[in-house]
C-alpha cells in the first residue's frame, strides 16, 4: 500500500463523513457518471447523504441507472454512454437548455480489457476510448459550462494502477488510468483552484461487481468499506481540498494530516503527480512562457 500519511483508513470517518455539516452538499448540483452500481453508487449514496439538491446519475443501461436513482433523494438517471460522443454532446446540451448548472462532476466510468497488450488492439484501444477521450470530453463540457462562476469540483475515480508497475495483464487498463490522471493534472494547470478543485482520487480497495466477475472473492484481500471513496469524494469537492487541486490521492489517506502538510504539498509542484518514480519534479514551465502559444 501507498502509505503518504501515517494514518490509513479503511472506512469513513469523522473528518470526510457526508454526514459532516462542514462537507455539506447544500444547494450543489452533482453529476456522476458509471454511476448505476459499485463505486459510482456509493458517491451518489455519499452525495445524498450530504445534502446535495441534484444528483444526476449517468450509465448506460436504463433499468439499472433508474433503480439506483429511486432509492436516492433528489436523483435522476439519465442514459449516457461515455464511450460516445453524442451521447455526452447531447447531455450536456440538455443540461444547458433546462437551465442546469453542474457544480460538481465525478468521473467513474472506465472501461477494463485485462490480457495482453499482444491481443486484438481494437479491444484494447476501447479502453482508451472511454477512460480517456470520453472522461476528456466530459471534463472540457463540464469546464465550458462554469462560465465566470467559481467553487467547482473536478474527482476523477482513478486507480492504484495508474502508478502501480509491474501490473500483469492489466497494460492497457493501467496506462489508459495513467494517461487521463496526467490529462488532468495539466488541465489543473490551466483552471485555478478557485474556479475548480481538481483531483485524480484512488478509491481504496473496493470489492465491486466487476471485481467479483474478475474472481476475486471476499476473502481475497482486505477489502475497505463501500462508504470510503463516497465520503471522500464528497471532502474532495469543498473548499477545505483546494490546497491539493490537481494531485493524486488515495481515498485511505488521512485528510487531517494532510492538511497538516499543506505547506509541504503546495512548495513541491510534482508531489503526488504521475511521473517517473526515482526522479525529481523539473519545473519547465520557463520554457514554454517564452514561446507564443497556438490553439490546437
Amino acid at each position: 500500500m501507498a502509505h503518504f500519511t501515517k494514518i490509513y483508513h479503511q472506512a469513513s470517518y469523522s473528518a470526510i463523513s457526508s454526514e459532516n455539516p462542514l462537507n455539506s452538499q447544500s444547494g450543489r448540483t452533482v453529476v456522476i457518471a458509471g454511476a448505476s452500481s459499485g463505486i459510482g453508487n456509493s458517491i451518489a449514496q455519499s452525495f445524498a447523504k450530504a445534502a446535495a439538491a441534484r444528483i444526476i446519475l449517468l450509465g448506460r443501461t436504463a433499468s439499472t441507472l433508474t433503480a439506483a436513482a429511486a432509492a436516492l433523494p433528489h436523483a435522476e438517471a439519465r442514459v449516457c454512454d461515455i464511450s460516445s460522443e453524442s451521447d455526452i454532446q447531447q447531455l450536456w446540451n440538455s443540461l444547458g437548455d433546462e437551465g442546469i448548472h453542474v457544480d460538481v462532476l465525478v468521473l467513474n466510468a472506465a472501461l477494463i480489457i485485462p490480457g495482453s497488450l499482444t491481443s486484438d488492439i481494437k479491444a484494447i484501444w476501447s479502453s482508451f476510448e472511454t477512460t480517456v477521450l470520453g472522461n476528456l470530453r466530459m471534463a472540457q463540457l463540464f469546464v465550458a459550462q462554469m462560465g465566470e462562476g467559481t467553487g467547482h469540483a473536478l474527482i476523477n475515480i482513478s486507480s492504484f494502477m495508474a502508478h502501480s508497475n509491474p501490473a500483469p495483464a492489466q497494460g492497457s487498463y493501467s496506462a489508459s488510468k495513467a494517461a487521463f490522471a496526467s490529462l488532468l493534472q495539466h488541465l489543473a494547470e490551466e483552471i485555478p483552484a478557485s474556479k475548480a478543485t481538481i483531483v485524480n482520487v484512488h478509491p481504496g480497495a473496493i470489492f465491486t461487481e466487476a471485481a467479483d466477475a474478475y474472481g476475486l472473492t471476499r476473502e481475497s484481500l482486505p477489502w475497505d468499506d463501500d462508504n470510503l471513496p463516497g465520503d471522500y469524494s464528497v471532502w474532495a469537492s469543498t473548499p477545505a481540498a483546494s490546497f491539493l487541486h490537481g494531485r493524486f490521492l488515495w481515498a485511505n489517506w488521512d485528510v487531517q494530516e494532510l492538511i497538516q502538510r499543506k505547506a509541504e504539498i503546495e512548495a513541491d509542484e510534482g508531489l503526488l503527480k504521475i511521473g517517473v518514480q526515482g526522479v525529481e519534479h523539473v519545473d519547465i514551465r520557463s520554457i514554454f512562457t517564452k514561446v507564443p502559444q497556438r490553439k490546437l
